[in-house]
């Protein structure tokens, strides 16, 4: 999906294979889910749409809710470890068709990292 992107927006970035092998499950992303504790009461209907997705595609719906450029600092750390690699995955597919400056892609990459680091962490 990177390569579809401008010449413009891809200028400067490098693009790197994943290669973790982690796979997710309903039960793992609900104790995460179960697990996040959040500080901003507005971020609490967000725990609550992860925390009753019971399948994969409710999960995702609810990822798809979620207003990455708004969290509050100190939610991000456990919002990104109850979304986790794959619901990261679904959000970064999804920026990607939509990017269209230097910051899209740079949050596009920082949540990059954010997955890599989870998928690590998850597969070790």
């Amino acid at each position: 999906m990177f390569e579809a992107l401008p010449e413009k927006l891809r200028e400067g970035w490098e693009m790197k294979s994943e290669s973790g092998g982690f796979q997710d499950s309903e039960q793992r992303r609900g104790i995460r889910a179960g697990l996040m504790r959040l500080n901003s009461e507005d971020m609490q209907s967000v725990k609550h749409a992860l925390l009753v997705a019971q399948t994969e595609d409710a999960f995702l719906r609810a990822v798809d809710a979620i207003d990455f450029q708004s969290i509050p600092e100190g939610d991000l750390a456990e919002l990104l470890f109850a979304v986790g690699p794959s619901g990261l995955t679904h959000v970064i597919d999804q920026m990607l068709t939509q990017a269209s400056s230097d910051d899209d892609i740079f949050l596009i990459a920082s949540l990059s990292v954010a997955r890599h680091e989870l998928m690590t962490s998850f597969s070790s």
